[in-house]
């Protein structure tokens, strides 16, 4: 959980863009540590944020951030 939580503080940081790019500290869905990853969609879902993230070999997992959610506190 704590390498999911890292990307999500990371990725709530720099407001989430398409386009933006990050290289992953763990593995998290179908990727592994030190792939980059790059944010291809975003898209509300009721109180989530649906986050379409891509690596470099086209691979594509969706994840489901809650808007509301306090990353900090899952430390």
């Amino acid at each position: 959980m704590i390498k999911l939580t890292n990307l999500l503080k990371e990725v709530k940081a720099t407001s989430i863009k398409v386009g933006n790019t990050f290289t992953l500290s763990g593995d998290i869905g179908k990727f592994k540590k030190g792939e980059k990853v790059t944010v291809t969609k975003t898209k509300p879902n009721g109180d989530d944020i649906e986050l379409y993230l891509k690596n470099k070999s086209g691979v594509i997992d969706v994840f489901y951030l809650d808007k509301n959610d306090n990353f900090e506190e899952l430390d």
